[in-house]
């Protein structure tokens, strides 16, 4: 959840609390979450599993900076809703790690791929508003800053700052006017229950009796867009709540404890349901 940025583009690829949806998807930039621009004409849920990253594995913690408990990697996902269908295809380089995510939903697509050289992770978005974003990650292999260029000459950047258990505290939004908006976070047992930041605050409350996996739509959608989870925590996302808006989240799990699907609404006719796939070896 990064704060929002108040420049004027019309196409916003900035994650802003807001509890429209689990994840948004905007000109080849995919984001998730309760995190929703109302800028964004498709900022509708579609999953998070555009999952917020990179290497996709089914895992059961957040925290894991390599998610790959056990053998299985999310391959797809399918979003679907009041008059639409969504479709995300991940696809692997051969060193396991997430190299393409591919969109479509009948009129619009778009493909992220990823490039790993050092310390950064360099995105080249096709597609619908074609684009680069810039992952430059720190000593620890979190994400120091973020980069996204789009269009001529304009960008958007985003910082981050951890404490000592490199747990997120704040993420500023530098505007396109060059002032800064800024969100801090505070935790519960290891959880984000909290975001606050100029325009209003946003909180979230997990099952507890679920340890966090890449297939949180929480987790997918940082690690899609961005190859890193910089949003961590210890416990499945149950909802998130804006205002007077509380949007909830339920799944469904195979035998083995994989999420399989699940559904996000806030009560009304905006509930989504969404499906994932996966390749188990």
């Amino acid at each position: 959840m990064l704060p929002a940025s108040c420049d004027d583009r019309p196409v916003t690829r900035n994650l802003t609390p807001s509890a429209q949806g689990v994840l948004r998807v905007k000109a080849g930039r995919v984001s998730f979450g309760p995190t929703i621009n109302k800028t964004s004409t498709m900022y509708r849920f579609t999953l998070a599993m555009i999952f917020f990253g990179s290497m996709l594995f089914f895992s059961c913690h957040k925290h894991s900076d390599h998610p790959a408990s056990g053998s299985c990697k999310v391959t797809g996902l399918q979003v679907k809703g009041n008059g639409f269908t969504e479709n995300y295809v991940m696809g692997y380089g051969s060193d396991g790690k997430l190299s393409t995510v591919q969109y479509s939903d009948g009129s619009t697509s778009f493909t992220r791929s990823f490039t790993y050289s050092g310390s950064m992770i360099i995105i080249t978005i096709t597609g619908t508003s074609p684009g680069i974003d810039t992952v430059f990650l720190n000593a620890n292999g979190d994400a120091d800053h973020i980069v996204m260029h789009y269009g001529v000459n304009m960008f958007s950047e985003y910082t981050f700052t951890y404490d000592g258990n490199r747990q997120l505290t704040s993420s500023t939004a530098y505007t396109a006017g060059g002032g800064t908006i800024t969100a801090t976070y505070q935790y519960t047992n290891g959880d984000i229950t909290q975001v606050d930041e100029p325009g209003g605050s946003f909180s979230y409350a997990y099952y507890t009796d679920k340890a966090s996996s890449m297939s949180d739509p929480e987790v997918l959608g940082q690690w899609v867009q961005f190859g890193v989870v910089y949003q961590k925590g210890r416990h499945l996302t149950k909802s998130s709540t804006a205002g007077s808006v509380t949007e909830t989240l339920t799944y469904t799990f195979d035998e083995s404890g994989k999420i399989t699907g699940g559904s996000q609404s806030s009560g009304g006719s905006d509930a989504m349901t969404f499906t994932y796939s996966y390749d188990c070896q």
